[in-house]
């Protein structure tokens, strides 16, 4: 896959999965893009390291927090992005109704 949500410097956003942020440029790209130079794949070894430290990632495309290794890797396996971390909206709060 060669778009920046693929990297394992894009951080997704919480609520909408099209956008996140990059660690590597400091700014919010869309998922989809092209990727850049500073391309860095999502490798066994770096999804290892995140478990070890986290003892989870999400999984961006089915939606979901996983804790057990064998799964985080089939689904890295299959191309979905995956993330230890979620992007920052000091704005989020905004779409949120309240209650009347």
């Amino acid at each position: 896959m060669s778009i920046c949500a693929a990297c394992a410097r894009y951080v997704p956003h919480p609520q909408y999965k099209y956008i996140g942020y990059c660690e590597e440029t400091g700014s919010v790209v869309v998922g989809s893009n092209p990727r850049c130079e500073k391309f860095s794949p999502m490798t066994e070894d770096l999804l290892r390291a995140l478990m070890d430290s986290r003892g989870w990632v999400y999984c961006v495309d089915c939606r979901k927090a996983i804790f057990d290794l064998e799964e985080a890797l089939d689904h890295m396996r299959s191309g979905d992005v995956l993330s230890s971390s979620f992007m920052f909206d000091e704005v989020a709060r905004e779409e949120v109704s309240s209650a009347d």
